[in-house]
């Protein structure tokens, strides 16, 4: 009797195993999440202008994209892939956008991309943005110009805006201007001055627009082709418009160009660019002390970084500190990534389905680092915020607007 106890005993424990091994086994094959794919690299294509008057531009936003792949790489890769690595092919894609075009379309047509990082000049953006359509490839950027959201498919885009709008770049400066006028009982006339290309043309109707609204007294609008050769015709404008207040908007060599010219004039109006030019470290290299109490706006500004790790990029790539489009582009790259590991698959079409389910609320993509990702149907980044700085003599750049992100407090020129 003890001998049949001790078998049916024996036989029930070997049941209870063969049970608890095949829960196992059916779970190993089935439900364990693993790779789709067994890959050891992600081709993410970087098209920038590498080449040309926009190179510098192109330059500092591919080494914000390679920092961000050398974090991911280093940290384990793609983990729903195995592991993978992210590998950039760097693309000049040169400041032309005729050429850009066809630069664009051969290396879709010639590699397997799975996503793209495209560039951050809007009038870039929007010539290529067709073939990125074309191919389904997925690609982020820091351009701003709305019509890249007009463009794209609704509730199937395929560019995906990180930062704000030109609209919200207008909207922002004329807000922190009102304030200011109330703060300090300013009595304000501005002038607003601009370049020909979609970025320059965009931002400055949005905010000719909100300023109009807020019954801000405007007094001169005027638009320049770009690149200028001699700022002296609009400056003399500004001059003779009477107004206290500039609002140019432009990129590097003509920002550079305005202010030096302002100084050389003896025009003393207040500046607030509209971002581009007037963020550059390269903007303070060229004016030194000659930058104090410009103010612009921006879609992020270094100092939302912790400070080790801005020493630690400046450090790297011997840079006065991290620009504007730095903390853009290095948020969009983590933005594909964490799109890539929730795909769990190489695939342009799927990476982009993740892409447009997208949010992210904390790590290098979320505050305090950047503002958070969550793409609207259009695309675009709802969660972000444009944001105003104030360069200081000894060419530190300091969030000042919104009050509650800021770093410190406006400076009224002496």
């Amino acid at each position: 009797m003890a001998i049949k106890m001790v078998s049916y005993r024996m036989i029930s424990i070997i049941l209870s195993i063969v049970v608890i091994l095949g829960i196992i086994t059916y779970y190993f094959l089935f439900l364990y999440p693993r790779p789709t794919e067994e890959v050891k690299e992600v081709n993410i294509a970087v098209f920038m202008p590498l080449s040309g008057e926009q190179s510098v531009y192109g330059h500092d936003i591919l080494q914000a994209i390679q920092y961000a792949a050398e974090e991911i790489n280093s940290q384990g890769g793609i983990k729903s892939l195995g592991g993978a690595k992210i590998k950039l092919i760097v693309v000049d894609i040169t400041s032309d956008a005729s050429k850009a075009v066809s630069i664009v379309e051969d290396t879709l047509a010639r590699y397997k991309i799975s996503a793209a990082v495209g560039p951050g000049l809007s009038y870039l953006m929007i010539a290529v943005q067709p073939i990125f359509i074309k191919y389904k490839i997925p690609a982020v950027t820091g351009a701003i110009s709305i019509d890249i959201l007009k463009n794209n498919p609704r509730d199937e885009p395929w560019v995906f805006m990180m930062g704000p709008t030109s609209e919200i770049f207008g909207g922002t400066s004329a807000k922190f201007l009102d304030e200011l006028r109330k703060r300090y009982n300013l009595s304000i006339k501005i002038a607003i001055v601009h370049g020909s290309t979609e970025y320059e043309v965009r931002t400055a109707e949005a905010a000719y627009s909100n300023f109009k609204n807020l019954g801000f007294d405007i007094v001169l609008k005027e638009q320049y082709s770009t690149p200028l050769t001699d700022a002296t015709p609009i400056v003399q404008k500004v001059a003779a418009s009477g107004a206290n207040f500039v609002y140019p908007v432009s990129y590097l060599t003509d920002a550079i160009l305005i202010i030096k010219t302002m100084k050389a004039l003896g025009v003393k109006a207040v500046v607030i660019g509209g971002g581009a030019g007037y963020l550059y470290p390269s903007f303070y290299e060229a004016l030194k002390e000659n930058v104090a109490y410009v103010i612009s706006v921006a879609q992020w500004n270094h100092d939302f970084w912790p400070k080790d790790k801005i020493e630690e990029y400046k450090r790297k790539f011997n840079v006065l500190f991290p620009q504007e489009q730095v903390g853009v582009n290095y948020a969009g790259v983590y933005a594909l990534k964490e799109a890539i590991e929730r795909a769990g698959s190489t695939d342009p079409i799927k990476i982009a389905e993740a892409l447009r389910r997208l949010v992210i609320n904390t790590g290098p993509a979320g505050p305090p680092m950047y503002y958070g990702v969550e793409f609207d149907e259009r695309g675009w980044n709802k969660r972000a915020v444009a944001v105003m700085v104030q360069w200081t003599s000894d060419g530190r750049l300091i969030t000042i607007y919104p009050f509650d992100l800021a770093k410190g407090s406006f400076q009224l020129p002496k």
